[in-house]
């Protein structure tokens, strides 16, 4: 290997947390099951546990898109949220990367 390069295959054990490891699905939990096929763009969530950085107006959205990382999708919030991820400066944002474990699937109306 040449130094200072990444192995692409052990770079992704770098970007993942404990937080971002998938939860195996319970006998007779539903919405753990339909999670684990993946989300479709379109599908409305619920955030379980929102980032404490992150100051909510609403904590559903919609599905975009499947992020670069496993688990994780990009959600459009309903309504904008703060975030404080910088000490004494807040950003207003509309899309945030979730973990799918953190993520609750919404019916429809």
């Amino acid at each position: 290997m040449v130094r200072g390069k990444t192995n692409p295959a052990r770079a992704a054990e770098y970007r993942t947390s404990a937080r971002s490891q998938p939860k195996a699905p319970r006998p007779g939990d539903k919405q753990e099951a339909d999670n684990s096929k993946g989300l479709r763009p379109g599908t409305r969530v619920r955030l379980r546990a929102p980032d404490p950085l992150l100051d909510l107006t609403s904590d559903t959205g919609t599905v975009l898109e499947p992020s670069e990382w496993d688990y994780y999708y990009l959600v459009r919030l309903d309504e904008p949220a703060r975030h404080r991820h910088v000490p004494g400066r807040i950003e207003e944002t509309r899309v945030i990367c979730e973990a799918i474990e953190n993520l609750e699937v919404l019916e429809p109306n």
